[in-house]
């Protein structure tokens, strides 16, 4: 069927063009280290959680109709109180028309703003449906003092059937004024800590969302509000949490030490890890900031990295590193 090789997201593999009837599905996990990421890096390192060999998370077989919905990145708009939403759609477009139908509501699951209802043309092959969602005059803005988390429903209606996706948001606005963050216009002071990938109970990072908000709410008892992750990005539990709970989270990419700009295949696998990366989690309030690692070098890597992640999403700050040419004179 297929390989993958990623460190941060989900693993996911397409069934095509199966029979009816009894199947197989071997899985073999393969823990060398294919592209040198740094032999500290606190995504494989033996110093926190170990160089993995085995699975984590669910495992489950999924049907999909024929075309069904791949990704839905939603970009809130504070000023105007709108949503507007990137939606990627997969599959066989086959020769009718397919529907489109976005609800957002509360955390609770009460409606808010409008219904919206999108065409989609079969004879139209672009894939990239653009969409906006008015959220109403009540909007409710999301900080660590007023956590209101937003929820998306997209459905899909075509022809063969129908798919549904559901995606956690949040109205903020993060940005830099001079020296200083700002949360919607007010300055913050990011009182923060680190966290390594260090499960000793277990030896990996937990899933479930009760585990994340007791990690969070700690934090918050000691008068913090951010956490970085040092060379690795968890997993969705830990962002769901964190918009419920308030906490400003840094993921950073998997890597510590060099990025040479010649060494093709280390940056088009960083690229790749990025790309993935903020496609599954960027929806979330909480992620608003993006470093690509720890104690970094090599200037031209670094900088066509973070030029390319930014201009391809801009709901984040980003920082080539934390701590960056540690060392060097």
């Amino acid at each position: 069927v297929g390989e993958q090789n990623s460190l941060q997201t989900p693993n996911r593999f397409v069934l095509e063009g199966m029979q009816a009837g009894e199947h197989t599905i071997t899985l073999r996990v393969d823990n060398r280290l294919y592209v040198d990421v740094g032999i500290n890096a606190h995504s494989i390192s033996d110093h926190t959680q170990s160089n993995w060999n085995g699975i984590i998370g669910d495992i489950k077989l999924s049907a999909k109709p024929s075309r069904y919905i791949e990704s839905v990145q939603i970009y809130p708009d504070l000023k105007k109180k709108q949503a507007k939403l990137k939606i990627r759609l997969t599959g066989n477009i086959g020769k009718d028309n397919s529907t489109i139908f976005l609800r957002a509501e509360t955390a609770s699951g009460n409606p808010v703003g409008e219904f919206v209802q999108v065409e989609v043309d079969a004879k139209n092959s672009d894939d990239h449906i653009e969409a906006t969602v008015d959220m109403g005059k009540d909007l409710k803005i999301w900080s660590e003092h007023t956590p209101n988390v937003y929820r998306m429903n997209v459905l899909l209606q075509s022809s063969d059937g129908v798919d549904r996706k559901t995606y956690d948001f949040g109205f903020r606005e993060f940005k830099a004024n001079g020296t200083r963050f700002e949360v919607n216009g007010q300055p913050v002071f990011l009182r923060g800590t680190l966290e390594c990938c260090i499960f000793p109970l277990t030896g990996y990072p937990a899933m479930q969302n009760d585990y994340w908000a007791k990690i969070y709410r700690t934090c918050k008892e000691y008068g913090l509000n951010h956490v970085r992750f040092h060379s690795w990005c968890p997993p969705e539990a830990c962002f769901e949490a964190a918009d419920i709970e308030g906490i400003y989270l840094q993921p950073e990419l998997p890597v510590w030490g060099n990025i040479d700009i010649d060494d093709t295949e280390l940056c088009d696998y960083l690229l790749k890890e990025g790309r993935n990366l903020h496609r599954a989690y960027s929806n979330h309030a909480s992620f608003v900031m993006f470093g690509l690692g720890n104690e970094m070098s090599g200037e031209e890597g670094l900088a066509m990295l973070i030029q390319t992640f930014k201009k391809e999403d801009n709901r984040h700050i980003y920082a080539s590193g934390s701590n960056n040419y540690l060392g060097f004179k």
